[in-house]
């Protein structure tokens, strides 16, 4: 997937908005990309739920205020954010493993970066395609299992003979990040068409390259931590972060390399 100067520019400084430490913003960069440079493959039909909203970041970034119907969360703290920033139309409390609507509620799901942290994908997986109407689209990203051996730090460890101390570093920053599903184009396969629903497009994103610098600014600046509010550690984060938002509109991603997947949907 290549980045495209029209579509990064109209998310970057939406971006930099909410995000500006440089791991994220790259990630996010990236990842809202995709997002949108796909978003036309959906026939986008109102009712539309956000799942796993958050405050409603995302969502404003990508589709505006006020334009997904609902956004459901299972923190109420969030769900209180959420309705404070008027992002959705209405916002309610839920679980994705037993979602608070009635079957056939939605033409439009989507979800970003949300449900490879729920335990029990299979349920999550069944809820959406309940909730669907038939022909509806549920769009949503997710890290993959080339994340495990895309980290910097796993590949040096790797390189210099510390294999058992990459794997340990892998299943370390999995758990911080609180990553309980990894999946493969072919297991992603497997649990939509058992669940009614067909892929009509995946993609990849966040290559090789851009996942190790990813964890080098991710540990670089979790050392910097304890001075954080030091004069120069903001600004050279704030440095690296217009660096980043300028230059990412040039990076080309390996998409036989990505550590994050983007898929489409839709309920047969």
């Amino acid at each position: 997937m290549k980045s495209t100067n029209q579509n990064i520019k109209s998310i970057s400084n939406k971006i930099s908005k909410y995000f500006h430490h440089p791991s994220v913003v790259l990630w996010r960069s990236l990842e809202l990309e995709a997002i949108v440079e796909n978003l036309s493959k959906i026939n986008k039909v109102h009712p539309m739920l956000d799942l796993g909203c958050g405050e409603g970041k995302i969502a404003e970034i990508i589709f505006g205020k006020k334009h997904i119907d609902v956004g459901m969360d299972p923190e109420p703290e969030m769900v209180t954010q959420a309705i404070k920033n008027s992002i959705y139309k209405k916002v309610v409390p839920g679980d994705a493993r037993d979602m608070p609507f009635k079957s056939n509620s939605f033409n439009f799901i989507f979800s970003n970066s949300v449900i490879e942290h729920i335990d029990g994908i299979d349920s999550v997986i069944k809820e959406a395609s309940r909730i669907l109407i038939s022909g509806g689209s549920f769009m949503f990203t997710v890290p993959n299992e080339k994340l495990r051996r895309n980290l910097f730090f796993t590949r040096l460890f790797r390189q210099v003979g510390l294999v058992g101390a990459g794997k340990w570093y892998s299943r370390s920053i999995n758990s911080q990040l609180d990553h309980y599903n990894l999946l493969s184009e072919k297991q992603w396969r497997k649990l939509l068409d058992k669940n009614k629903l067909k892929i009509i497009y995946i993609a990849y994103y966040l290559d090789k390259r851009q996942t190790a610098l990813w964890d080098i600014f991710r540990v670089l600046f979790l050392i910097f931590k304890p001075i954080q509010k030091n004069y120069w550690v903001e600004k050279i984060q704030d440095k690296v972060t217009t660096y980043l938002l300028k230059e990412i509109v040039n990076w080309e991603c390996n998409e036989d390399e990505g550590s994050c997947t983007i898929i489409i949907a839709k309920k047969v």
